[in-house]
């Protein structure tokens, strides 16, 4: 506690919903957050999978009596996607999924290493 990472993990965890607080769209707040709502059970339901399996791990703990992918799957990577949803929302999901992907695969899974 009270090392790097988990002021990298605090920051990670806080910051984003800040930021969603001030630019979000007050008029499709209930759309964003259902499908955010969506977001984070299917992506805590797959973090708990890959970790049970030992398929990958965290190394940083913000809580220590909570499971390690808390502060990526209920913070950082629900405000992403709810802001997928806000911008553009004519969008092909199709599409807004595949840049997603290969913003989280190729730009932030190596930054996160």
């Amino acid at each position: 506690m009270l090392s790097f990472g988990w002021f990298t993990s605090l920051f990670l965890t806080v910051v984003p919903w800040i930021v969603w607080f001030i630019f979000r769209d007050k008029d499709s707040q209930t759309r964003l957050l259902l499908g955010g709502l969506w977001a984070m059970l299917v992506s805590s339901w797959l973090d708990y999978i890959g970790v049970t399996l030992g398929l990958w791990k965290y190394y940083n703990k913000l809580v220590p009596l909570m499971p390690d992918y808390i502060a990526w799957d209920f913070s950082l990577m629900l405000v992403t996607i709810m802001f997928f949803l806000q911008v553009k929302p004519k969008v092909s999901p199709i599409i807004k999924g595949l840049i997603f992907a290969a913003m989280t695969a190729f730009l932030a899974e190596p930054l996160f290493l």
